[in-house]
């Protein structure tokens, strides 16, 4: 098998860890290609290196190398269908498989097969402007609001094409499964089993007790209206990839129909994952 290895490394991370993660790689029988910019690689005689958004054509498996954020970035890069396996040097870690601790361990396990995908939907999405037509993709959730932290914004939100609602407030959240112990949990939105199949539409800071949360069917598209000259809407993609749209536009987010399928290795489960990181029981 021949990893892609990719991440969001600090100067300092890559000098403790990135060594020692691919000495073992090697020792377990491992190929692997580097991402040409992941920190550190300059320092390492490691050969050929690959331009991270061209990894995955070229791998059986993509590794990250950080927090949720490298998984996040390497899902959004993916060009065709192979799973991601991440080492957690990050915060948080729910998407993560590995902490350096276990890791000779995981990849014994990788090696022999003793592991199981994880299918995670990813939302497929569609700014439109005057000026343009723009694609995304999120695997956490796709945030809609506006430049100015200090105004309100206006959004009429439709699912299927029909009104949902219209609401004064900083802006608005579509989330999937996977997302829901990010932004909109933070926001106050439900948690959610990760490898279900729906949405969470989350309201942010809505001024108005009548607007509140809800979860619909993975098969809904759902379209904000964007509609105001004097304001400047930012749509941002898993708060990495970010699209700035002025005055009057809509985005239409719906299931990619193309999910993401993470490598697990059973124990903790994601409700052990979730105790662990919120604090449950404690």
């Amino acid at each position: 098998m021949k990893l892609g290895i990719r991440g969001t490394l600090s100067v300092a991370q890559a000098a403790e860890h990135l060594a020692p993660v691919l000495q073992a790689l090697r020792e377990h029988g491992f190929e692997y290609l580097l991402a040409a910019e992941l920190a550190g690689v300059e320092e390492l005689p490691v050969g050929e290196r690959c331009p991270g958004d061209k990894l995955s054509e070229r791998v059986d498996m993509i590794m990250t190398l950080g927090g949720d954020g490298s998984i996040l970035a390497a899902a959004r890069e993916l060009t065709r269908d192979i799973p991601l396996f991440g080492l957690h040097l990050g915060s948080f870690g729910y998407l993560t498989a590995a902490i350096p601790d276990t890791f000779t361990e995981m990849l014994t396990r990788l090696k022999h097969g003793e592991y199981h995908l994880e299918q995670r939907l990813r939302l497929r999405v569609q700014v439109e402007d005057d000026q343009q037509t723009l694609p995304m993709i999120a695997l956490n959730e796709l945030l809609v609001t506006t430049t100015d932290p200090t105004h309100l914004v206006t959004l009429e939100t439709r699912v299927n094409d029909e009104q949902l609602f219209t609401f004064n407030g900083d802006g608005l959240l579509i989330a999937t499964p996977t997302g829901s112990t990010a932004y909109s949990l933070a926001s106050g939105g439900p948690v959610l089993e990760p490898t279900m199949k729906a949405m969470i539409i989350m309201p942010l800071s809505a001024h108005t007790i009548n607007v509140r949360p809800m979860v619909i069917a993975h098969t809904s598209r759902v379209t904000v209206l964007l509609d105001n000259p004097e304001k400047k809407f930012v749509i941002s993609a898993d708060g990495q990839h970010d699209y700035m749209v002025r005055g009057k536009g809509r985005v239409i987010i719906e299931d990619a129909n193309d999910p993401v399928r993470l490598v697990r290795f059973g124990v903790p489960g994601f409700l052990g994952v979730l105790r662990e990181k919120l604090k449950w029981n404690v």
